[in-house]
């Protein structure tokens, strides 16, 4: 008599594959969703390192056109206000951006749109005289970076040292 042949796993075969895939997945998904936090403060510490950037050549325009101190300056088309020789945060109308009779330096910045901009003073109309007080916040998935201009003349910005936590219930960065 001939012997099927029989084709295919049995049991103990299927069951040794599956323990096997839920260990590697077991210790992959760890390492995967470490990596995600990692590229998630990467994507602020890049925004971090535009702020820098793009304050420095504001700085650097209008220092080149023998501008410095406060007040006004055109970059790009733009009447951004400058205090203490670095752009403010923010435009003074937040409500209509483009009514805005000055703006800041996330007019001198391209921003992801997965980027949320946002700032410690809330008010949709401010002058001259508060904005220099103003911090622009990015955030991005509970995670924030910081920029307010220099508070004296011939000092820096504050920049964030490092990516911190939003907290979007009192709208700002820890």
């Amino acid at each position: 008599m001939f012997k099927k042949q029989q084709f295919g796993f049995t049991l103990i075969e299927l069951i040794i594959v599956i323990v096997i895939l839920s260990i590697l997945a077991a210790v992959a998904l760890p390492r995967f969703i470490s990596f995600e936090e990692q590229a998630e403060d990467s994507v602020l510490e890049n925004s971090l390192g535009a702020i820098r950037a793009a304050a420095r050549i504001g700085e650097s325009a209008a220092y080149s056109k023998g501008f410095s101190g406060t007040g006004d300056f055109t970059v790009n088309g733009k009447n951004i206000y400058f205090v203490n020789s670095f752009p403010v945060a923010r435009p003074s109308n937040l409500n209509n951006r483009n009514a805005s009779t000055f703006f800041g330096i996330e007019h001198l910045l391209e921003i992801s749109g997965d980027i949320k901009v946002s700032y410690n003073d809330t008010s949709p109309l401010v002058g001259r005289s508060e904005a220099y007080n103003d911090v622009l916040i990015l955030h991005f998935k509970g995670k924030c970076v910081t920029y307010q201009p220099p508070q004296t003349q011939g000092g820096l910005p504050n920049y964030s040292n490092t990516v911190g936590q939003y907290d979007a219930i009192n709208n700002q960065c820890i």
